[in-house]
């Protein structure tokens, strides 16, 4: 599921941003989001998007999941805990997809409506994808937008 994997990227990009480098847990977290953003990457698609399911390419391109995990990609190279030149593209493909999913008018195309854990494939198949505002995605995409603002201004 799409967002569920970008609520683990951004649950442990902001976790780890918090949690001193001396903490017990810090090496098992860091080790955790690297090797999830590792896989995460293998399957973004020639779009820059994520799909409702990941794995599944004929589900639609996810926009709050690809929101959430592209800033943690952002905020892993900017915190020095993944290198940028392996991730470069992935940004670039996943911000320029995005950009292109936001009217002038707030609305957002392709974000999956509200949901827990389902029952099969089927059902997260069948989520439907709203397309107009969602406060979620417009969090979503404000989130990475900052980041990404952050990233370019430490760049320059």
């Amino acid at each position: 599921w799409g967002r569920g994997n970008g609520f683990v990227a951004l649950g442990l990009a902001l976790t780890l941003h918090e949690l001193p480098t001396e903490h017990p847990a810090h090496a098992e977290l860091l080790n955790a989001f690297r090797e999830h953003l590792q896989a995460m990457a293998k399957y973004q698609d020639y779009s820059g998007m994520w799909h409702q399911v990941v794995d599944y390419p004929g589900s639609y391109r996810e926009f709050s999941g690809t929101c959430m995990t592209s800033f943690a990609i952002v905020r892993g190279i900017r915190s020095g805990w993944l290198t940028g030149g392996n991730y470069d593209r992935v940004i670039q493909r996943s911000w320029n997809a995005i950009k292109l999913r936001i009217g002038d008018d707030a609305s957002v195309v392709d974000i999956c409506t509200g949901t827990g854990k389902q029952k099969d494939l089927k059902a997260y198949l069948n989520r439907q994808a709203i397309l107009g505002r969602d406060d979620r995605g417009g969090a979503m995409a404000l989130l990475f937008a900052t980041e990404m603002a952050s990233w370019r201004r430490e760049r320059q």
